[in-house]
């Protein structure tokens, strides 16, 4: 039997699904907040300051809620840095994503791309293009 967690935080825990960019340990709104759970998960914690009030499983669903952020920020700043080096060589990257070739995008267009097509395709696309399986 998995452990409930407690209403507050299942209230953060809905925040960071719909409000990600609130979530940095550094400056973030809720830094002070994913700090204790940072201490807690790399065991920076002193005793007398162990917070009680989460649970193991509840600091885990926090913490892979963080992670689960920052991992879909990596994905978006690799895309858009791997988008912005295929405008510079001149490669239409939809159509490129629709197994054709087309004419070169207009510089910062890739945004109109991203919205036409899933990311699935254009990731797909762009790993078959550098050769990643």
């Amino acid at each position: 039997m998995s452990e409930k967690l407690s209403e507050g935080v299942q209230l953060l825990l809905q925040r960071m699904e719909s409000h990600p960019n609130e979530f940095d340990l550094d400056r973030g709104k809720w830094a002070s907040e994913l700090n204790v759970v940072y201490a807690r998960v790399t065991g920076k914690t002193p005793p007398q300051r162990a917070e009680p009030w989460l649970s193991t499983a509840e600091v885990e669903a926090l913490w892979d809620k963080y992670v689960e952020i920052k991992q879909r920020d990596f994905h978006g700043h690799v895309m858009k840095k791997l988008f912005d080096e295929e405008e510079k060589e001149g490669i239409d990257v939809y159509e490129l994503s629709q197994g054709k070739r087309g004419q070169a995008l207009q510089p910062g267009s890739w945004q109109n791309v991203a919205v036409q097509t899933s990311n699935a395709s254009i990731t797909a696309s762009l790993k078959n293009k550098l050769g990643i399986k």
